[in-house]
């Protein structure tokens, strides 16, 4: 006989043993050990109480933030509040989880919830410590664990919807406080899922206690979001809408065995207040106070700054001031500013924008200059190394290609009349031309040897390959790797054709235990103007 829903006597036989295991298993746990799990509980529950009364100061401090500077702080404080409300409302589904599980299994009746919320407050917990029937019946059967399993997801996509892409440190941290994916299938093959791993075939108590400790999870990340939000606050506070960097200099030409000074500082601007400037003579009418005499002129003001333009027609130091007014909330203030500069005789300048060397393979920029003249009477050509140059986006801007190893030259020519076609040659400069240092293999963000946790191993997605300490735009990507590692007690190899992991290698680690040994070799990599070649690889140990 056979057909859907039948069982053989022998079935029927091993179900009824099990059942019987199952019963005895539950007989055998000691009181001593459920005594216990009610001590973790309650230490579970204060550490719990203990978040939540920090997070409260936390979301005083969005408050009084908001009632000082509402523009700034308000988006921040309301996303604050939309996790404090998440983390309340999943806090208490699983309280009101417990409860019932004690109403149940004490035999309680629904009116007698003060009770059942007494005995979660002391130390006693529920009275039928090591049930197992009644407990997995509510959260397997009746689906409360999957139910609860769905609101955690919800609550965590919320709080990584809130971490910045540059902070994925972070966000793994909150992905694992959180972590509700299914254990991966044993070596037996038996499947198990998040829910029967918390609830089923766990006495009541023990059940009691990884709810509590799903509780303090949300507190915990309802304590690191919020602090985190919080920062944001003042990430950006500045009195000005653009702040960058300053450099004066005591004076911006220097000559060899001289000293060069300078003031480095930043310096804010108001791009949508536009200043006044006017360059001339300044004189001190009273203290604090001047004026612009004889004739004077007006630079044009492009985002919050002047743009000073002076024809070099005299060779000397040449200075020049002025005085910047600005309007304000308490009216227009000036202020005063004196400068120099100096025009030298022609003379050529070839710097390199990265360092006194062309690599072959990607664009080597420089800049190109001969003092005295504009950048369209300036002509540079390249000698040696198999090299050509070409201009790049911005006037003096050019790019250099180099295709073999040695010395190349940098040849600069100066047009002496504009429109004559004539070129003078003004002298040239040398470079060495080298091959490109190879990438190395990084992997969740571990470069060589390091060590990695499990939980980091389960979102890993595959081997990047990074330049290190090499300052030029040349992306390499990993086409091919082999991973190696302890399966079921043999060193096994798995072959990926490109950078990500193949579904063996995630199944692999995924089972993956503390102490054993990843190794990632055989890595391979190229660039679109390079050749693919080998590169170093990465060991890792599961901590």
């Amino acid at each position: 006989m056979s057909g859907a829903g039948y069982m053989s006597p022998r079935q029927k036989m091993i179900n009824m043993m099990y059942l019987v295991l199952i019963a005895l298993l539950a007989l055998n746990v000691s009181k001593e050990v459920l005594d216990a799990f009610v001590i973790i509980n309650h230490g579970l529950v204060k550490t719990t109480n203990n978040f939540a009364e920090k997070n409260e100061k936390i979301y005083a401090n969005f408050i009084r933030a908001e009632a000082e500077n509402p523009a700034k702080a308000g988006p921040w404080k309301q996303k604050a509040y939309n996790v404090k409300t998440k983390a309340e409302a999943i806090y208490q589904y699983i309280e009101d989880i417990k409860i019932g599980i004690i109403i149940s299994i004490d035999g309680l009746d629904l009116d007698e919830r003060e009770e059942a919320e007494r005995r979660m407050r002391v130390k006693e917990g529920v009275e039928n410590k090591s049930d197992l029937d009644i407990v997995a019946n509510i959260m397997m059967n009746q689906l409360k664990g999957a139910k609860l399993k769905k609101e955690m997801e919800s609550f965590k996509s919320t709080l990584i919807d809130y971490v910045k892409p540059k902070d994925e440190e972070f966000k793994v941290s909150i992905l694992n406080s959180l972590d509700t994916d299914d254990p991966p299938t044993d070596e037996e093959g038996n499947v198990q899922t998040w829910e029967s791993q918390h609830f089923e075939h766990l006495p009541a108590i023990a059940v009691i206690c990884n709810l509590t400790q799903l509780q303090s999870a949300v507190r915990n990340a309802e304590a690191e979001i919020i602090a985190y939000l919080e920062l944001e606050i003042d990430a950006g506070s500045i009195p000005f809408n653009k702040v960058q960097a300053i450099v004066i200099p005591e004076k911006t030409y220097v000559t060899k065995g001289d000293t060069f000074k300078a003031d480095v500082f930043l310096a804010a601007s108001d791009s949508l207040t536009a200043p006044v400037i006017l360059i001339g003579n300044v004189d001190t009418v009273g203290t604090g106070d001047y004026e612009m005499v004889g004739e004077f002129d007006s630079l044009p003001i492009e985002a919050g700054r002047g743009k000073m333009i002076a024809a070099a027609t005299s060779v000397g130091i040449i200075e020049w001031e002025g005085i910047v007014y600005q309007k304000t909330t308490q009216g227009t203030k000036e202020y005063p500013f004196k400068s120099t500069y100096q025009v030298a005789e022609p003379s050529i300048n070839v710097s390199p924008d990265k360092m006194n060397v062309f690599y072959i393979g990607p664009d080597n920029p420089v800049t190109v200059s001969i003092s005295g003249f504009p950048p369209d009477q300036v002509k540079p050509s390249i000698s040696g190394g198999g090299g050509s140059i070409r201009k790049g986006k911005k006037p003096g801007e050019y790019i250099v290609i180099v295709r073999t190893q040695g010395k190349c030259y940098v040849n600069v020519s100066a047009e002496m009349t504009k429109g004559s076609g004539k070129f003078k040659n003004m002298g040239k400069k040398e470079f060495r031309v080298k091959r490109v240092p190879p990438p190395i293999a990084s992997f969740m963000g571990i470069e060589g040897e390091g060590k990695i946790t499990t939980g980091k191993l389960k979102v890993a997605k595959g081997v990047l390959a990074k330049m290190k300490n090499f300052d030029f735009q040349l992306p390499f990507k990993v086409i091919s790797f082999d991973m190696s590692i302890s399966v079921g007690g043999l060193f096994v190899t798995e072959k990926s054709k490109n950078n990500r992991l193949t579904p063996n290698m995630m199944r692999y680690l995924k089972k993956a235990k503390r102490g054993q040994r990843i190794i990632l070799e055989n890595v391979r990599a190229k660039s679109p103007k390079t050749k693919a070649e080998k590169i170093t690889g990465v060991t890792l140990k599961v901590v």
